[in-house]
């Protein structure tokens, strides 16, 4: 089982796509599922912090190159693996990771038909 919450529920989600094999279940807690739009909603109390996320996440947003990178990391994209149960829990008003990472990624395990 793997589980976490923030990056750690990144993390469970990137597990349960990118490796899907690993782990029997995961539990992810308020993590983001695309990293394009986790820092396209970065609140205005966070732009002094803006410079040091985007270097620790090793790509911008601002340029063609940065989005692919962003978007190849994004479990959003790949969540027609996940194989293994996967409960997803999230607060609507969450001031850093906003309920739309969620739900977008809930969408997508529903287009593919998983539960």
């Amino acid at each position: 089982m793997i589980t976490g919450g923030s990056y750690g529920g990144y993390e469970t989600l990137a597990a349960l796509t990118f490796t899907p094999d690993e782990f029997a279940c995961g539990v992810d807690i308020v993590g983001p599922s695309n990293l394009v739009t986790l820092l396209q909603a970065v609140p205005p109390y966070w732009r002094g912090f803006y410079k040091d996320l985007v270097r620790m996440m090793g790509a911008d947003i601002d340029t063609e190159e940065g989005r692919q990178s962003l978007t190849a990391r994004s479990p959003l994209f790949f969540a027609e693996r996940v194989t293994k149960p996967l409960m997803i829990l999230q607060g609507a008003n969450d001031p850093r990771v906003k309920q739309k990472e969620s739900d977008q990624f809930v969408a997508a395990l529903q287009k593919k038909f998983i539960p």
